[in-house]
Order: C-alpha cells, then structure tokens, then sequence
C-alpha cells in the first residue's frame, strides 16, 4: 500500500511511515479511504516587457516592435536590445546618461531611436551593426563616444556634435558608408585609429583646433578634398592615405608627419612645410601628386617620403641627409646634395629618369648599393676623394653615363657596379699598377664599359696580359 503523502484533514505534507499527523494530531486512515488532497500551486509569474531594477534598463522583451523606456531610467545596460531584430523604434526619456556597451548591437531594423540631451556617454559597439538608422542628433552633454560605437551603420548620413565632446573611440564611424558630413566640436581632444575606415561618401570633415594629434589611418581613403588641421602638431601614420581627392591641407605648428601619411593622395599637388617641422616618415608622400617641396633646416629625418612623387627639383635637408632617398621620380631634373653629408644609402637616387647631372659633396665618405641605378639621362658624375667602394649596381642601366671620375682612393669596384652601360669611360685617378696591385678590381671586360681609362693610360686585357709575362 502507497504512504499517504499529505495530511487529508490539514493539507501539510507529511514524512514517510506516520500514523498520525504531526501537525493537526489526527490519526492518518488507510491510502484506500483517505480524502484525496490537491498540491498547493504557485501563482503563475507575470513576465514583464521591460526589465528595470533600480534605474537601469536590463532587458526588453524581443516581440515589440517600439519600445517606450519609462522615466526614471538613466541606463541603457550592456546588450539590453542586443541583436533584437524586431525593435523598429525606440523612445529614451530625458535623464538617460549613458548607453553601455553593446546595448543596441545588431539591431539591424532599428531605425528610429531618439538620443536625449541629457545623454553623457555611448559605450562600446553600442549601436553596431544598425545598418537602418539614417540620422541621429547628439545632445551638447555627450562626452564620450566608445570604440566602434557606431561601426556598420550603414545608412547613417550625418554626425554633428556640440560642446562637451571630449572623445571618439576607434572605428566609431567605421563602415558607415552613407556618411558625408561630420562636424567635430572646439574642446574636442581625441581622435583614435580608423575612425572613418571605409566611409566612401565621407567628404565634408570639420576639425576643431583643439585636435593636437592626427591618430592612424583617421581619414584613410576619404573622398575629401581639403582639411584643416591647424591645431595638430603630429600625424599619425597612413592617417590620409590614399585621399586620392584630396588637394588642399592646412597645418599649423606641425613637427612630426608619420610614415604613409599622404600615401598615394594623387590630387596633392602642394603641401604647406612649416619651419617647426622635425621629422617626415617613410613613404610620408609616396606617390603623392606634389611637384615641389620646400624643407626647413631642422628637418632630421626624411627617408624614403618623396619617392615616386611628381618633384622637378629636390634640395636635400643637411640633418637629413645621410638617411634620405629621392627615388622613383619620373621628373625630377636637379637633385641638391649638401655639404657635410657623410653617407649616400642604398638606392638612395634611383630610377630617376630625367636626372641628368650630379654632384656629390667631398664629405661624403660611403655610397649605397644602388645608389644611382636606372637613371637614365645621366650624363657624368664625379665621385669625392674619400671614397673606398663603389657598391654593386651603383650606376648600373645608366645608358647616358659618358664619364665617371673615381679617385685613386676607390680600392673596390663591384662586378656589376656599371652593368648596362656600354658607353661609359671610367676615369680613375690612379696609376694601372695601382689598379692592379688592389685586387679590388674585377677584369677588365667584366665591367662591360666602353674603357677604364688610368692617368697612365688603358686598364684592358692587353696590359694585364702584359703583367704575367
């Protein structure tokens, strides 16, 4: 027989084997003639749409299509909405601060949410991935924007901000593809990396002065056409490149221009140098559309930033020069060396087509590797006292090259040193023997010039020849 499992005349649940019942004192009838007893249940739970607890929105039930968040609250928590794809509107009560990390992320048919003016902060990826927004109005109490806040909306057309805006995060724009117009506030002190990465309608940007760093690739691949950067004394690396639109740059007290920082911005054709300027990164201008440059004395550093631009002329900064490199530029015509340079790098002045003369300071002690190679138009060079090599492919595919003067101080010439050109006299200052006598030289016809001519006459096979006889 089945233990009673609850008192028929109390309703208490009572233990196994029991007579009586501990409760009421009643003694317990037999399983078959004991009143049946419903279990107690509990009332049912009522589930609401909008989860609040204390003044923070936590969750929002994933059927409603608006959303009306009651007064009282001032935060939107972490990934409240996250990826709800049925919210199509949702209305914010003034007194919100903050919208946190994540709130809205992937709510791909949100397309209408208001942001209050009392709104201070927007995390994180807070609306990432709203690709139907189309406008939004930032209130003047916002004063800080997360990384990627806004990244992949899509349709989102302007971005206006007022007074207290202090900060944008990484990305915060990136992939907004319909953006055309962004107006950034005076006080605004930071800008982080890829702000506006993939924004291709992006061509209206107003900076505030009070903007003193460019971060990395900030403006990459814009279609702007001018910028006014007045207040930043540094730009970051790649922070314009390939603004192939781009003609016009405004800079102020400017120090620093990081590596392939107008990269490929073929529409400038100009670009205002300040004396306070120090120092220019790699590739700072390559392919850049400029036709002239002008360096103040204090420039220590240019490396290769104005190769493959579209300069006549180039007068090499002194602080600069034993690193500097001016290759690649199809018409540059005059190239300035200064005196008390000491070293001329690796393919340094290559492939410039046009170059027709060269004079290399007396104070220069080594050259590169490459250092004058492909340049087609020129004619004659003379090489300093000083000098002990002549590297490989140093003159190499200069088919104009007539005359090379070399000081008997070179003691080593590399094989392919005049490779390609046939037409070359190579002056050396030296006697034979003492061409000879270095071993330094390779054979004459390895060289492929026209001749080496010594101060006592032909270094060719035929004096060799005569030299083990």
């Amino acid at each position: 027989m089945s233990e009673i499992k609850f008192c028929p005349y109390c309703g208490e649940k009572l233990g196994n084997g029991m007579a009586f019942c501990p409760y009421c004192g009643k003694k317990l009838p037999s399983q078959s003639s004991a009143p049946k007893v419903e279990e107690k249940k509990a009332a049912p739970v009522e589930k609401k749409p909008i989860v609040v607890f204390g003044d923070i929105l936590s969750e929002v039930e994933r059927n409603l299509t608006k959303v009306v968040v009651p007064n009282g609250v001032k935060i939107i928590g972490e990934m409240a909405f996250r990826r709800n794809e049925t919210v199509r509107e949702v209305i914010l009560p003034e007194g919100v601060i903050e919208i946190r990390d994540g709130a809205f992320f992937n709510c791909v048919n949100l397309s209408n949410i208001n942001l209050p003016k009392s709104l201070q902060k927007i995390g994180r990826r807070a609306f990432e991935g709203c690709a139907s927004i189309t406008s939004l109005s930032f209130g003047e109490n916002l004063a800080e924007v997360g990384d990627g806040a806004f990244h992949g909306c899509e349709k989102l057309k302007e971005a206006i901000f007022v007074s207290k805006l202090v900060g944008l995060g990484a990305k915060a724009f990136a992939g907004c593809k319909a953006l055309s117009k962004v107006v950034l506030p005076e006080g605004l002190q930071r800008l982080e990396t890829d702000l506006f990465l993939d924004c291709p309608s992006l061509s209206d940007i107003t900076l505030p002065s009070s903007i003193t760093a460019i971060p990395k690739r900030a403006f990459a691949s814009l279609p702007i056409h001018s910028i006014n950067i007045k207040g930043a004394t540094a730009i970051g690396e790649e922070a314009f490149k390939g603004c192939a639109s781009l003609s016009k740059v405004e800079v102020g007290n400017l120090t620093t221009i990081g590596k392939g920082a107008f990269e490929h911005c073929t529409s400038l054709g100009s670009f205002p140098f300040p004396l306070s300027l120090t120092y220019i990164g790699d590739h700072a201008f390559f392919g850049s559309g400029l036709t002239s440059v002008t360096l103040g004395n204090d420039v220590t550093y240019i490396g290769d930033a104005f190769c493959a631009t579209a300069i006549t002329s180039f007068s090499v900064p002194l602080k600069a020069a034993n690193t500097a490199k001016v290759g690649y530029c199809k018409f540059l015509r005059s190239l300035s060396l200064p005196s008390g340079m000491k070293t001329i790098p690796d393919l340094a002045y290559a492939s410039n087509p046009c170059l027709t003369s060269l004079s290399i300071p007396s104070s220069v002690t080594s050259i590169g590797a490459g250092a004058f190679q492909y340049n087609k138009s020129l004619s004659s060079v003379s090489i300093p006292a000083g000098i002990s090599k002549i590297d490989m492919m140093t003159f190499a595919g200069c088919p104009s090259l007539r005359d090379l003067y070399v000081p008997a101080s070179v003691k080593i010439v590399a094989g392919d040193a005049f490779y390609g050109d046939s037409s070359l006299s190579v002056h050396y200052a030296g006697s034979r023997d003492e061409m000879f006598t270095t071993r330094g030289w390779a054979l004459p016809y390895a060289y492929g010039v026209k001749e080496i001519r010594c101060r006592d006459g032909l270094y060719d096979e035929a004096f060799r020849r005569s030299k083990f006889r």
